[in-house]
């Protein structure tokens, strides 16, 4: 199976909201744990806007495209895990 842009895209920002959830069960929870989140969502948004458009000229990288590729998995699963996470 192959993966397209889309796909690849997505699985980054999933490992990186993984990520994110983990280390905000580190930090034990309050805003330092959202303001972490929005810290590393904003470089791994400007590092797929740079990389995207110079790997795969042919994808149109607008705000829909992020909001559906990167936005929506890296908060669902950062907030997957730091809820599994907590629970435990």
């Amino acid at each position: 199976m192959k993966f397209g842009v889309e796909q690849k895209t997505a699985l980054v920002h999933v490992g990186l909201g993984t990520i994110a959830g983990f280390t905000s069960n580190l930090m034990g929870g309050g805003m330092t744990t959202f303001l972490m989140a929005i810290i590393l969502l904003a470089t791994s948004s400007q590092l797929s806007s740079r990389l995207i458009p110079t790997l795969y000229p042919e994808v149109e990288y607008t705000k829909k495209w992020w909001l559906a590729n990167a936005l929506y998995p890296f908060v669902s699963f950062w907030l997957f895990t730091w809820v599994l996470f907590f629970n435990i």
